[in-house]
């Protein structure tokens, strides 16, 4: 659905945002049907604000940055890897949902808010394990609906 806006102003809030928050990353995922245009790839690898390459960056290297991420005829950035594809692969930015709607099967008001009230305190606990056995893997992108502090949190303490 059109959200009645150009790329370019897209990426001027995001610039803003990151003027001011200037430690935080911003991921975007550009889905395109056609071709970019050649001009916008220019400027996009020419902004050293943009974080173009395929290599996975370290957080420290992009805070203050957009992230690009691959989808589609879009072909900058990380590699995505979703979880809702069965195939493993290496060297790209794995993207996990713990969000949704339509969980669990016939189960009313089944919106976004009541399935992270489900999802939100079994993932806690599953990454609050593997923080207490020292697991220095890495758990990719968590998109997550209506997170609370604590599990916030705890996603923190595995970017230290």
């Amino acid at each position: 659905m059109s959200q009645h806006t150009t790329f370019n102003n897209v990426l001027n809030e995001i610039n803003n945002f990151l003027s001011i928050y200037q430690t935080e990353t911003v991921l975007v995922r550009v889905k395109h049907n056609d071709e970019i245009p050649n001009q916008v790839i220019s400027q996009l690898k020419q902004n050293t604000k943009n974080w173009v390459d395929k290599k996975i960056p370290r957080m420290k290297e992009v805070r203050g940055k957009i992230v690009f991420i691959q989808k589609n005829t879009f072909r900058l950035g990380l590699p995505l890897h979703e979880t809702d594809v069965k195939a493993c692969k290496v060297n790209t930015a794995v993207l996990n949902y713990s969000s949704g709607t339509g969980w669990p099967v016939g189960q009313p008001l089944k919106t976004p808010k009541n399935v992270a009230k489900k999802i939100n305190p079994w993932l806690y606990n599953n990454l609050e394990g593997a923080f207490k056995q020292n697991f220095n893997g890495c758990f990719g992108i968590i998109a997550m609906d209506f997170p609370g502090f604590d599990l916030i949190q705890m996603v923190i303490n595995f970017n230290k």
